[in-house]
This record gives structure tokens, sequence and C-alpha cells, in this order.
């Protein structure tokens, strides 16, 4: 990041986009994490009592908004929205559920929100007409991937990335001398950051034949030891799987972009 990072004071941003997102990214992913859970039918129990109870049905949950409202040392509270349908066999179509709750969960011992404690249902409406089904489970599976993912890079000295990417067919880096997960987290170590933060923006996730393809950027924010606050943006394409209900990166390509800024910004290339 070093060498093709451009340098800019603080606060001469022109898109306001381009600030730093506030964004829990572990939440996301714990969010989108337990409703590809449900999209798999799994668990069925009395928590989540939305769920059509009926062999064969399918499940899809849209996410529509999340809000973090609490976190502590053992805990995290989020409110979320999503749209609720259900498929069975012999039927094309089915009234959606409009939903919003309140989801607690608890941090397991790497202190990432893990476990359902607790589901406070604020409105629970159902549609008086039929919709397609859309299935959601791998567009969730995929976001919570992202997410996943997202919240290791930036706190590289912590995490690990094999088993979102335990194998991949290629892995092209724009850090130098990277040949895998393992030595693109070491190469990320080595910046030295006493903070790094990434948004996520223009996420596209498109189907192939086996797998799927996404693209998005980064807006990557670096403070180093000493010294201005350094920006830069990314280009990020993977090509994900879905093996046994899990998403997996199998290719990987990330380039650096010219950063976009206020024409009256300090850059120092």
């Amino acid at each position: 990041m070093k060498v093709l990072l451009c340098v800019l004071a603080i606060g001469v941003f022109a898109n306001p986009a381009f600030a730093k997102s506030t964004e829990d990214y572990d939440v996301l992913a714990a969010v989108y994490g337990l409703f590809a859970q449900l999209d798999a039918g799994d668990p069925l129990n009395e928590e989540f009592y939305w769920l059509v109870n009926q062999e064969s049905v399918q499940h899809a949950h849209h996410v529509l908004k999340t809000t973090v409202q609490h976190v502590d040392a053992s805990s995290v509270k989020v409110a979320v929205s999503f749209e609720y349908q259900f498929l069975i066999p012999s039927e094309k179509a089915s009234p959606a559920r409009y939903l919003e709750q309140v989801i607690v969960f608890t941090k397991n011992a790497l202190g990432l929100p893990d476990k359902v404690v607790s589901i406070q249902t604020l409105v629970d409406e159902t549609d008086n007409f039929n919709s397609v089904f859309i299935p959601s489970k791998d567009q969730n599976l995929i976001r919570s991937l992202l997410y996943d993912w997202t919240y290791r890079i930036n706190e590289p000295g912590q995490w690990s990335l094999n088993h979102l990417a335990p194998n991949p067919d290629t892995f092209t880096s724009a850090e130098p001398d990277v040949f895998g997960t393992d030595t693109y987290l070491q190469a990320l170590k080595k910046l030295n950051y006493v903070s790094s933060r990434r948004t996520i923006q223009n996420l596209v996730i498109k189907p192939m034949d086996d797998a799927y393809l996404v693209s998005f950027e980064y807006i990557w924010h670096g403070q180093p030891q000493e010294g201005i606050e350094e920006l830069a943006r990314q280009s990020q394409k993977w090509k994900v799987e879905i093996q046994k209900d899990r998403a997996v990166v199998v290719e990987f390509e990330e380039k650096y972009l010219t950063p976009v800024t206020d024409l009256g910004a300090e850059i120092r290339c």
C-alpha cells in the first residue's frame, strides 16, 4: 500500500461516502450468517416462530436494514428489518411477511457475535397478496463472508482467512510478495497502522454457472504510527463458490485504483 498510496490531508474528501464507515462488519457477518442458516431451515425452534414448518418448504430472508444499538464485552444488540418469504413445493408464490426485530447475540471467546439469546419482534406484517419466491441463502452466505473477511483484514495481526479461502485457485494481491491468505495478512500487518478501516462500495453479486462473481471497491483509511492519515481505493474481484452451505473464495484479485478526491486536496503520490 505504501508504494501506490496517495496521502491526503484529513478532512478534504469531496464525497461524504468516503468518510470512515460506522458499519460494524463483525455484526453484519453474524446477521447475514444467521439468516443464511434460517434460509437453510436450521434451526427450527420457537425462537424463530415465523418460519413455516412444513416438509420441503424453502425459506428466504431479505435483509433491508441493520442498526447496531448496543455493544459491550459480552453481547451485541442489533435492530434488523427484513422480508421473509417461503415456498411450498406445490405452490409458485406465497404472501411475504415484513418484520422488524431487535436481536441480541452473545460474543464467543474471540469476541465475535455468535449465538442468538433473545429476539424481540416490533413489527410483523403479512402482505395481502402473493409474491414470487426469490431465494436468498446464497446471497446471505456471500454477504456474511464479505463482511467477515473485511472485519478480519482491518485487524490483520489477530485473524486468519484460511476458512474463508481454504484453497484458492488464484490469489492476486495488490501487495508485493503475496502468495495466499497467510502472506496477505503478513503483508498488511507489516504496514504497522495504528488503525485501519475499509468501507465497502459498489457491491455487485453476479451468478455464474457454478459460482458467483463478487465485485466491489474498498475505500481504505490507514493511520500510520506518525504522519497524516492515508487513503487508498481498491478494486476487488472474487469468484465465490457455495460449498456445503458455506461461501468460500476460490479466486481473488485486487488492484489499486486512483483515489477520487476534492480538486483542492493536497495530494502526494
